[in-house]
């Protein structure tokens, strides 16, 4: 479409085309001609119908892996359907009037044709090469099999007619100051690790450290692609799949909860365990695997534990009472921009546990902080910000979390940056709602 430009710029001179011409004449009666062949007022089937199986012609036997005997079947299908297709498809409208199912008509007759050439071009190309893959020209290893010899060259498909073979020009390709050379899109690097994993099938069953070797993983995969391999390899030889928690794999949901090497999520700063990639560790290297460890996060399986104690905080008073009904504008109460943005960054917490893991008390401080100060920094959430803070702690208290051990472990393994600032802020929140209840209790005792 970009060259039309260009060609038309050079013509934009030329005299108007007299329309009473004979060769004008032919033209038109050619184009009303088809236009009326294909436009069959008796006809069942509409344009869609026959772009759909045209579609699904392309998609099975000319996608991006074909072969010959795939090919040869597009070609007799395609055939059989420009057959149909001429005969006549059912158009509403008229054929002097703007009519767009007739101009959709007129197109799909052109990906007809088209389809047959991708399909011919195809089929002539006795090689794999990027965006086209066919089966017989393959190495042992299932990468793209080249024929630089006889297919480096560029093509220009010539069209000769309707019921004429289109013609190939070929222009071959010179490479002077590039060495031609064989892309593989397969891993030059294989890893191979030591796994040591903790295994315990319930609550109540004793667990222990068992081994495991995986091998040919390429340095690309995720964490849990690895640990999908190995599970693949489990289940295979007979053996129970190692339980893990996993389910966005994109760093957003707070599901993946792995204690590798003795760091919350792994070896990287800011990252979950489901964005942790093997290239992260040496070949050949061990890699221990163990659950979070906290008396306020029991054991399920393996590697997953019940982390539904943080879910009872936030039932306790992570949230801002309001009568439901339309969503208010978003400038309707003016906030700061500076508590506006620390706010946002406290509700980044996806929940993930990281913090409780890295404690050496088992503290959810930098949890709750990040909950209770992205509501209480707003004008909506300032309303319960006392008795929300309260309760949340209590909350804390009576599922077993321990206390702030003040080594900002927390902070260093949050994956998504949470400050301790935001604990500080719960506790200034938490003595000066305690004092106001006590100042208030006393008013209320001497009345």
């Amino acid at each position: 479409p970009y060259t039309i430009g260009n060609y038309l710029a050079a013509e934009i001179h030329t005299p108007r085309f007299n329309t009473a011409s004979s060769e004008f004449n032919i033209a038109a009666q050619a184009v009303t001609d088809r236009l009326k062949a294909i436009k069959n007022t008796g006809a069942k089937e509409s344009v869609d119908h026959f772009h759909r199986r045209l579609g699904k012609i392309m998609w099975e036997y000319c996608g991006m892996a074909r072969n010959e005997a795939g090919l040869n079947e597009a070609l007799y299908l395609i055939a059989e359907l420009r057959s149909e297709y001429a005969r006549g498809v059912k158009i509403p409208g008229g054929l002097d009037e703007y009519n767009p199912e007739l101009e959709k008509a007129c197109r799909v007759a052109d990906f007809i044709e088209l389809g047959e050439l991708m399909v011919r071009d195809a089929l002539q190309r006795k090689e794999s090469c990027g965006g086209h893959f066919r089966e017989e020209f393959q190495t042992s290893e299932g990468e793209a099999l080249r024929n630089d010899d006889e297919f480096a060259f560029v093509g220009a498909w010539e069209y000769r007619g309707r019921d004429a073979a289109a013609e190939l020009h070929r222009e071959e390709l010179q490479f002077k100051e590039i060495k031609l050379s064989q892309r593989s899109y397969k891993s030059q690097v294989i890893m191979n690790f030591t796994l040591k994993i903790w295994r315990q099938k319930n609550a109540g069953a004793k667990g222990q450290m068992v081994s495991y070797d995986v091998s040919g993983i390429s340095p690309d995969s995720s964490f849990f692609e690895m640990l999908d391999t190995l599970n693949q390899n489990l289940i295979m030889s007979g053996g129970d799949p190692v339980s893990f928690d996993h389910d966005c794999r994109e760093g957003i949901c707070g599901t993946c909860s792995l204690y590798i090497n003795g760091r919350p999520h792994g070896p990287e700063k800011g990252v979950t365990t489901c964005q942790l990639h093997m290239r992260s560790f040496k070949d050949g290297d061990t890699i221990h695997i163990e659950p979070w460890r906290a008396k306020a996060f029991p054991i399920i399986s393996d590697l997953i534990v019940d982390r539904s104690a943080f879910d009872k905080i936030i039932q306790a008073g992570g949230y801002v009472s309001v009568n439901t009904g339309g969503v208010p504008d978003a400038n309707t109460i003016p906030v700061q921009k500076e508590k506006s943005d620390t706010a946002f960054d406290a509700a980044t917490c996806i929940g993930c546990g990281a913090c409780v893991a890295a404690c050496s008390n088992a503290a959810a401080m930098l949890f709750i902080g990040a909950k209770v100060s992205h509501l209480a920094l707003l004008p909506q959430g300032q309303v319960e910000a006392a008795k929300r803070v309260q309760k949340m702690v209590a909350c804390m208290d009576d599922l077993g979390f321990g206390n702030c051990s003040n080594t900002y472990a927390c902070e260093a393994e949050c994956p998504k940056g949470i400050s301790v600032s935001n604990i500080a802020r719960m506790n200034r929140g938490f003595l000066s709602s305690k004092l106001f209840a006590e100042k208030e209790k006393i008013i209320q005792d001497s009345l």
